[in-house]
């Protein structure tokens, strides 16, 4: 998995990732939105780009949902957007949409933050 900022417009911080959201890089990193963006990352509001997944076990959906938690509890948003069909699956499979703020593409993501203060 590799995680990659896009853009920080002052408002939202656009996070790519890619590759294979699992085990094999969970195991070392337990917090990589926190490595990424510093402790308060959890209070802002994080666009994650996931078009690039190629891979997502029960590890990624776990460290999601631990993300999830985070941010509500801290008080920012996270909107996962651009779902490449095997993340869209996996989170459809397991009912993840009912929780996550998921929006089809980055204008969506955008545009559910839009005038929100987190």
């Amino acid at each position: 998995m590799e995680l990659s900022v896009l853009s920080d417009d002052g408002q939202a911080i656009h996070v790519q990732v890619a590759g294979s959201v699992s085990l094999d890089y969970l195991q070392d990193k337990p917090d990589p939105l926190a490595d990424l963006l510093g402790e308060n990352a959890y209070t802002r509001f994080v666009l994650l780009d996931m078009h690039s997944v190629d891979a997502l076990d029960s590890s990624g959906v776990s460290w999601l949902l631990s993300a999830l938690k985070r941010f509500r509890s801290d008080g920012g948003t996270l909107v996962l957007h651009s779902l490449s069909p095997i993340a869209h699956d996996i989170l459809k499979i397991l009912n993840m949409h009912l929780l996550f703020n998921i929006a089809q593409d980055e204008r969506e993501a955008v545009e559910s933050v839009q005038g929100v203060t987190p």
